[in-house]
């Protein structure tokens, strides 16, 4: 009997003392982070950019062509290309004297270089570069920067610096054309 009690009164206590210790809590709550992607897009100086000096044959001109800033929101990290074009030869308002800036991205008279691409905000610089540049001219686009596959995410910015080498047999003028920067 003296057992019996001994045991009951040890359960009992063992009960009390397990009722006393708190049991473990839910296993936890999901939490959940929806993102939805966004636009890739490139931003280009809104003012024209002017290159002035002398008709003589050689004479070079250097000009920056103002801020762009390329923005890849999609959060897909797949990467991306800035390149620029002409939309023609440059030429005065009446079309009667023109300028050829020839077909190739190598020597033409109308030369690009991006300069430093810079991060804005939070992005990283790590996979975003500039783009080798070259001559500006309506045929064949030059690479202005670029953002390798897992990289480039968020935005960059870069002056691009025109160079401009007057031709031989140059008609003092004024002369425009339009350069464009597309991304993809």
């Amino acid at each position: 009997m003296r057992k019996s009690l001994v045991l009951a009164v040890a359960a009992m206590s063992t009960a009390g003392i397990a009722a006393l210790v708190p049991t473990a809590a839910n296993a936890g709550t999901t939490v959940n982070v929806n993102l939805s992607g966004g636009a890739l897009s490139v931003t280009e100086p809104s003012t024209a950019a002017t290159l002035s000096g002398s008709a003589a044959a050689g004479t070079v001109l250097t000009q920056s062509l103002g801020s762009s800033t390329v923005t890849d929101n999609r959060g897909t990290l797949a990467g991306w290309t800035v390149t620029a074009k002409t939309s023609g030869d440059l030429a005065n308002a009446g079309n009667t004297h023109t300028i050829s800036l020839g077909t190739t991205i190598a020597g033409g008279p109308l030369n690009m270089a991006t300069g430093a691409v810079t991060a804005n905000g939070t992005s990283l610089l790590t996979g975003v570069g500039a783009g080798a540049g070259g001559s500006l001219n309506p045929s064949a686009a030059i690479t202005v920067a670029t953002g390798a596959s897992l990289a480039g995410g968020g935005s960059y910015s870069y002056n691009p610096t025109l160079t401009f080498t007057v031709p031989p047999n140059t008609f003092a003028d004024n002369y425009s054309t339009v350069v464009t920067q597309t991304v993809s």
